[in-house]
Order: structure tokens, then sequence, then C-alpha cells
């Protein structure tokens, strides 16, 4: 490794070795594209949950090719940043980046502004009161440092993806141990009709655990947030099985004031207000805003079961929401009275001995990406800087 020269890398503005992609897309009856919205990135991580379809959204959408970079621009978002492997479409919340020339490395360019640096520069020059924006606007005149040789800008891009490649790896072992539980849990109790002539009884929800309803503490005060407990939102029960990281945290002062409602390790989270029916169990103590409802199980058996059973039910928990035009919600009370078929006592047990290896696994997988993030984000701006050089 070496020190950085002055000779070796170059002050340049943005907005002259990258252009802003404002294709919009004009949609036909018969085609249609790939959809990402904000909703498909997951917070902090530089990653793609999923794709949607341009059918099921009718706002105007701004096209993308494969390799151009998604730059979530409004500053309410954190880190909302990918580089894409698809040709589609997505919001106009997302600024698409590209380099104008091949002055300009293309994963270079992505890890540029998935730079925590330079997202909190973007987000702290956010233009807009209701909704602030760090676009195309704010960002092209940033002045950046880049290395003069393409051959430099590659190297440095190579190392930092080598640790998101390990992540997807990891994600791809989580995702077929998700699968071999659920696949097991189908086969298991996929029947509950039949289930209910062989001793099998139902149960409400509320008869399963102790049910808790987050809620908000003062948001004008703000040393109720800090750093001390998770405080779960439903953005947090996008990313799988579950919840190891969160966008806010509260203070020991913020925890004191809504103190009933702290959650144990294991408690399995469901939200239950506009979108309903995410799952996801913490691993923390924790704390929940009103848009979530929590079980805590009555035993460790049942965790794995009802879990599995909950993520089963999205579209029958939506089925219990009320609020006709308004936002769907489930109150605590309808949550508790939802009735759900129980096996016997072994039939329960024999399932936790099945498939709890899997979530132990799952978790185990889960804290080696968060060090592998942590890694990863520690050598991004030293090696964005070029501080450190290869």
């Amino acid at each position: 490794m070496t020190t950085k020269t002055k000779t070796t890398w170059r002050t340049v503005r943005l907005g002259d070795v990258a252009t802003d992609v404002r294709d919009l897309y004009q949609p036909t009856k018969e085609k249609h594209l790939p959809y990402i919205g904000l909703e498909h990135i997951e917070q902090q991580t530089l990653r793609l949950l999923g794709v949607g379809d341009s059918r099921d959204v009718q706002s105007i959408k701004k096209r993308f090719k494969n390799g151009d970079v998604l730059f979530g621009s409004l500053r309410v978002y954190f880190r909302k940043v990918i580089r894409s492997k698809i040709d589609g479409v997505c919001s106009t919340d997302i600024t698409v980046l590209r380099p104008k020339n091949a002055q300009l490395d293309p994963m270079f360019l992505f890890y540029l502004v998935g730079n925590n640096q330079f997202i909190d520069r973007a987000t702290g020059q956010g233009e807009g009161t209701r909704m602030p924006r760090a676009g195309w606007s704010v960002i092209s005149d940033f002045d950046i440092e880049i290395p003069k040789e393409i051959g430099e800008q590659k190297r440095i891009a190579e190392i930092l993806s080598t640790f998101d490649e390990m992540i997807e790896n990891n994600n791809r072992i989580i995702k077929t141990l998700e699968e071999m539980a659920q696949a097991i849990f189908r086969k298991r109790f996929g029947v509950f009709p039949e289930a209910l002539s062989k001793g099998w009884e139902m149960k409400k929800l509320g008869d399963l655990g102790r049910i808790i309803t987050g809620k908000t503490p003062s948001t004008k005060d703000k040393e109720n947030f800090g750093n001390n407990y998770p405080f779960i939102t439903i953005p947090d029960l996008q990313n799988g099985v579950f919840v190891v990281r969160t966008e806010r945290f509260l203070s020991e002062q913020g925890a004191g004031t809504m103190s009933a409602s702290k959650l144990p390790v294991g408690a399995i989270c469901v939200s239950c207000i506009a979108t309903v029916g995410l799952v996801a169990i913490a691993t923390r103590e924790s704390f929940t805003n009103q848009q979530i409802n929590s079980i805590i199980p009555k035993s460790e058996v049942l965790r794995p079961f009802v879990f599995l059973l909950l993520r089963g039910m999205r579209s029958g928990l939506q089925a219990y929401a009320s609020g006709g035009t308004a936002a769907p919600i489930i109150s605590k009370g309808a949550f508790e009275k939802i009735e759900v078929v129980m096996p016997p006592e072994k039939i329960l047990s024999d399932f936790y001995e099945s498939v709890n290896p899997m979530f132990e696994k799952i978790m185990v997988v889960l804290e080696e990406n968060q060090k592998l993030i942590a890694m990863r984000d520690l050598l991004l701006p030293r090696l964005m800087s070029g501080e450190i050089r290869i």
C-alpha cells in the first residue's frame, strides 16, 4: 500500500464525469418492464431486496440500464444505493447515474456515491422542506477525487466488490434455509381442516403469547433518540427472518417513556398498519412504533411455528384489516382475536427440533454478514479517498 499523491488523483466535478439519466418510460398495453422503487432497496447495505413490475405502479417512471447506479434522492431514506444488474424502470425518487465516458469506471462510481461520507454530504444539502431531496441538482456540483488511471479505479472497486460477493453468497444461503423451513412447515401443517379431526385445536393469537403494540416517544424531544435500543419500524421488517439492523434507535430516556412496550429477544413483530403482514423476529431488546403488533410466545418451542404461520398468513392478515379507503389497520384487539389452528404439543416439539437449527444457522450467517458489511464500510471511505492505495 502507498499514500495518495496529487499526481495520481484529480479533483473533478461529479457532473463533469457522470450524467443524470432522465429517459422517461412511456408504457403501452403490451409492454412492461422490471420496476425498482425505494421500497426495493435495502437500507444501508447497498443491496437490492427484490424487483417489482411496471404495471403495478401508475406514477411516472424513468428507464435505467444494466450497470447504472440508482441513488435514492429523498433525504428521509438513508443510503439507498444499488448498481443495477438488469434493464428496467424506476421511481422518479431515484437518480439514475451513468459515467459520461471511459474516464470513470461504473463500479467505482457506485462505491463513490454509496460511501457514507458522500451520503451524509448529500443529505445535509437536500432541497425542499416537506420532503427534502438530494438529487442531481444537489450532487452534480460536488467536487470529488478520483484516480487518474482507470486501472486504479477498477482495482479499488474489485476489492470492495469482493466483500459484496461474499455477502451475496451468504444471502443465498439464508434464502435456501428460509425456503427449507417454509417447505417443512407447509408439508406438516398445510391441510388444517383435516387436522381438526385429529385432535388439533382452534386458538386465538392472544392465546399463544403476550401481544404488545408499540408507540413512538415524542419526536419533539431529540433526547428520546440515541444508540441504546433498536426502534423497529415497518422498513426494518422487510429484510428477512431477523431484525439485525434498524434505521433508528432510542436513548435510555426515550425507552423510559415507553417501558411497558419493551420487547425481549425473540419477540415476533408484525406490521399491522398500511403495509400489513410483514413479519420478523427481534434479535435484541427493542421497541417498535405503533404500526407494529408483536407476539412474545409463551415458549421457545412456539416461536418457529408462530413465525412461519404468520409469514404464510400475509394475505389473510390483510383481510382482517379495517379502514376502508384510509390506511388499513389491524388493532391490537382484532389481532389478538385472529384464530389459528394449533397442533398438539408433541407435533409442535418435533417441528421445533426440525427447523430451529435452520433458524440458528440463519442468525449465524446474518451476524457474519454484519461483520463483512462493517469491514467493507470501514475500508470504503479510505479507498475512495486515496488514504489507502493498492
